[in-house]
C-alpha cells in the first residue's frame, strides 16, 4: 500500500493556505476552525499552531496568499477628488476579492484578541507586502495631498496627521459595517474626506 509523501517547507505551507482558503470560501469566517483546516489539509492542529497562534493570523495569511500581488497605487488624475476616487476604487477591488464576511471577521477578532497595531503589522509582512495596510495607505494619502498642493488645490501642510489618518479609520468602520462596495467607499470621499481636507487646507 502506497504511503503519502510527507510534505515539508513551502509545499506544506501552500497546502495549509489552500485548505484555509477553501474553508473560508465554503463556510465563511465564523465557521472556520483550526481543526477543520487541519482535517482538510490532512495534518494536525499542532502543525497549524506552529505557524499561526490564532485563527485570525492564519486567515490573514490565507487571504494575503490569494489576493492579487498589487499594492494600491496613487495616480495623478488631475484633481484631488479624482486621485482619491481612484485609490478607493483600487481598495474596493481588493476587498471584493475576499469572501464575504472575512474582513469583518478579521477586524472583530483583532479587536477581541490582537492589538490592532500588531494585526496591521502582520498584514504587512511577507514578500511583496501585498495588503493595503495603514502605513501604505498613509503614504498614499500623503502623496495625494502633496499632488493637490502642487496643483494649487489646497495647502496640504495645514492638514494634520489626525485629519489624514481619518482615511484609515473610515476604512475600518466600512469593513465593520460591511459597507465596502465601490460606491460606498467613494461616499467616504464625498461625505467626509474631501469636505474636511478642502476646508482645513483651503488656499488663502
Amino acid at each position: 500500500m502506497a504511503t503519502q509523501k510527507r510534505r515539508r517547507g513551502a509545499a506544506l505551507q501552500q497546502a495549509l493556505l489552500e485548505s484555509a482558503w477553501a474553508e473560508l470560501q465554503e463556510k465563511g469566517y465564523a465557521a472556520v476552525t483550526m481543526a477543520g483546516v487541519a482535517k482538510r489539509a490532512a495534518t494536525t492542529k499542532t502543525v497549524l499552531y506552529r505557524r499561526w497562534p490564532k485563527k485570525v493570523n492564519m486567515v490573514i495569511a490565507a487571504v494575503r496568499a490569494h489576493l492579487p500581488s498589487v499594492l494600491p497605487a496613487v495616480h495623478d488624475t488631475g484633481s484631488l477628488a479624482g486621485d482619491l476616487y481612484d485609490l478607493l476604487a483600487q481598495i474596493a477591488a481588493l476587498f471584493q476579492a475576499i469572501p464575504k464576511g472575512v474582513l469583518t471577521g478579521i477586524v472583530k477578532d483583532a479587536v477581541a484578541q490582537v492589538d490592532l497595531k500588531r494585526l496591521f503589522a502582520l498584514m504587512n509582512q511577507g514578500d511583496g507586502q501585498d495588503w493595503p495596510t495603514p502605513t501604505i495607505l498613509v503614504t498614499a494619502v500623503n502623496q495625494i495631498l502633496q499632488q493637490a498642493t502642487q496643483r494649487g488645490e489646497l495647502n496640504g501642510a495645514a492638514i494634520s496627521a489626525k485629519q489624514r489618518n481619518l482615511f484609515n479609520l473610515l476604512l475600518v468602520n466600512a469593513v465593520l459595517t460591511e459597507q465596502v462596495q465601490p460606491a460606498e467607499l467613494r461616499a467616504l470621499a464625498d461625505d467626509v474626506l474631501l469636505p474636511l481636507w478642502r476646508q482645513v487646507g483651503q488656499v488663502k
